[in-house]
């Protein structure tokens, strides 16, 4: 079976114009696959394109070359030329991103914005909130916070939110920028389960960890970057 992940020659660059058109080359050409059912690290120091080739999976970014094939539903999409509904409907369907940070619409409890992947993807209304729930109380959300907004919660409450809004849909391919900042030992140690389950059942996984315990405890194999380089801007 092909990857559900395959990137062949990935480039990616940055023009930083408040410092005099430097060009920044942070992927210089990338080649990595990612298996059903195994969790790949990435490793590299600060600068090395670590989270940028994550937005690059995710279509946040758009590649300058190379290919970036996700398997979906037996097809293979090219999300470096990708239309935008295509993209909307991998994210949807198929890929589910943890980011450093929670992005939701105010006002709009904790178990909707959990059950919202779902309700997208056509589960049923009671059903979803259901598994919303569930996902929150692993997560040692209480349950008297499931009717308040996201927003009014603190940092390591926003992250498990941030996972169970994921874990819950149970994508195929998930993208995990560091799942396990801002968490105690004991909510660590409950993601570190999500991420094996998920990875146990087939689930494809890319992960940024720079935590060395969840690392290792996750890790099928680490996968490295080297940092990019500064570049004159091109004529």
């Amino acid at each position: 079976m092909s990857p559900a992940i395959s990137i062949r020659g990935l480039r990616k660059s940055f023009t930083l114009h408040l410092r005099g058109g430097v060009r920044l080359d942070a992927l210089r050409g990338v080649d990595l696959d990612v298996q059903a059912g195994e969790c790949v690290v990435l490793r590299g120091p600060s600068g090395a394109g670590k989270s940028s080739l994550m937005r690059c999976v995710y279509g946040n970014y758009g590649a300058d070359s190379g290919s970036l094939l996700i398997r979906d539903s037996g097809a293979e999409i090219d999300m470096a030329s990708a239309s935008p509904r295509q993209v909307t409907a991998l994210r949807r369907d198929t890929i589910g991103y943890v980011s450093q940070f929670l992005r939701v619409i105010p006002r709009v409890s904790t178990r909707d914005v959990v059950a919202e992947p779902m309700l997208a993807r056509g589960v049923a209304p009671d059903t979803a909130r259901g598994r919303a729930e569930a996902m929150l109380a692993r997560l040692n959300i209480p349950s008297r916070l499931f009717d308040l907004p996201p927003a009014t919660f603190s940092g390591g409450e926003q992250q498990r939110v941030n996972i169970a809004r994921v874990f819950a849909a149970g994508f195929p391919i998930l993208l995990l920028d560091e799942p396990t900042a801002s968490l105690d030992d004991a909510n660590r140690a409950v993601v570190i389960a999500l991420i094996r389950e998920a990875r146990d059942s087939g689930a494809a996984i890319l992960a940024i960890l720079h935590d060395p315990v969840a690392r290792e405890a996750v890790a099928s194999r680490v996968f490295e970057l080297e940092p990019g380089t500064s570049l004159p801007e091109a004529a």
